[in-house]
């Protein structure tokens, strides 16, 4: 359907249409990329504190890989913000860091959205999750503390006395 459409519309087979919500947009498609992580995750935040996370974009193929735009789509009412990111062109074996930064307002679980646009024809547009948690003592996998209801002594009923009922062995 692309390859008819581009014809239709006098574009050469390496080239698509790409539809980001605004206006239809003509991309030449010459470059390839492989990204990460596929989803953006901060967990165990303290909300007024703020912590970043990194996508990273790999140019794989042999020509230019062109990011025509980054940016967030849903910011969560601003606790996620970044540097928008617009005509970056990236060589072969290039590397692009885009970084976000999340700042919880609450102790509550958030989400958003970034949007990242190339001229890879694979990932035209594509979005990556945004996912954010607060910190929260014993609800995490492994906080660092020790168990808070472990005094240390081996038996808490013990007073310090001698246990008259225990023959030693």
């Amino acid at each position: 359907m692309t390859l008819a459409l581009a014809l239709a519309f006098g574009c050469a087979a390496e080239t698509s249409l790409s539809n980001t919500g605004q206006d239809v947009q003509e991309v030449e498609g010459n470059g390839t990329m492989t990204y990460s992580p596929e989803i953006l995750v901060w967990n165990d935040l303290v909300p007024g504190t703020t912590a970043g996370q990194t996508l990273t974009i790999n140019s794989t193929g042999e020509l230019n890989l062109v990011i025509s735009q980054a940016r967030l789509i849903d910011s969560a009412n601003g606790q996620f913000y970044m540097e928008e990111t617009e005509d970056k062109t990236l060589g072969p074996g290039g590397t692009l860091e885009i970084a976000v930064v999340c700042t919880l307002n609450k102790e509550k679980d958030i989400s958003g959205v970034l949007q990242v646009q190339s001229n890879d024809l694979d990932h035209i547009s594509f979005e990556i999750p945004l996912e954010a948690h607060p910190f929260s003592e014993g609800g995490g996998e492994d906080s660092g503390d020790p168990d808070p209801g472990d005094s240390g002594d081996p038996d808490p009923g013990d007073s310090g006395t001698p246990d008259t009922g225990d023959t030693p062995g």
